[in-house]
């Protein structure tokens, strides 16, 4: 949602990296230096024929336009380039994490989602916490469409523990950090810029945690060491 992006002209020509500013939240959108910042999500039909030699221009992909109002803090969330995740099943993503600390109830309760069967955005409210107002930058996320599970952990925010994302059942979604102090699961190391995956192996799948560097905190604040 939020990123820099280039620009594919009629005759093949690519633009020089486009990047956002924080959004007006009084307007649908906002001018950049060098184009147009458009608060919308880019969907790629990957069922559909597409060229794969260079960068696709915009008659391959459909925005969808974000609607201003569907959570308290969608405002943040489309205007970070590196914070938070999709979360996705085989019909819908859900929005989690911005850049900012924002401790009001109503924000942390509830998430954004989209349905790309029947093209419409709901808030949903899961169960289980109040996560969603906690700034998650340059974490890791992992999602199992199949199963409906998804998962994100690490970040340059000091937010302890991995959380689990289960929206096998779409009219009862449920939350929890799984992994918090010692937790269900034991501990999980701090790790930022690193990559997750989810393996289908063995009863329940595995998590893979690539790369990376592991945060600790001092009284100079965040000190991060590539592993």
């Amino acid at each position: 949602m939020g990123a820099g992006f280039k620009i594919v002209g009629p005759n093949g020509n690519v633009s020089e990296w486009q990047e956002g500013i924080t959004p007006d939240p009084s307007s649908r959108s906002t001018k950049t230096q060098s184009g147009f910042t458009e608060y919308s999500v880019f969907v790629l039909d990957l069922a559909s024929q597409f060229p794969v030699e260079d960068l696709l221009s915009r008659d391959f992909y459909r925005n969808v336009s974000i609607p201003l109002d569907i959570v308290p803090n969608i405002m943040d969330q489309v205007a970070c380039h590196a914070c938070g995740s999709l979360f996705s099943t085989n019909d819908s993503f859900y929005v989690y994490g911005s850049g900012t600390f924002d401790p009001s109830q109503e924000t942390r309760s509830i998430i954004a989602s989209y349905n790309m069967t029947s093209n419409a955005w709901s808030s949903v409210k899961p169960s289980g916490g109040e996560f969603n107002g906690d700034p998650r930058l340059w974490g890791q996320t992992a999602s199992d469409p199949v199963t409906g599970m998804s998962y994100f952990t690490g970040g340059a925010n000091n937010i302890q523990g991995m959380l689990e994302f289960n929206a096998s059942d779409s009219d009862h979604v449920t939350w929890a950090n799984i992994t918090q102090g010692a937790g269900l699961h034991g501990t999980v190391p701090i790790i930022v810029e690193g990559g997750m995956v989810f393996l289908p192996f063995g009863e329940a799948g595995v998590l893979l945690l690539l790369g990376g560097a592991l945060v600790s905190v001092s009284n100079s604040g965040l000190q991060l060491g590539y592993q």
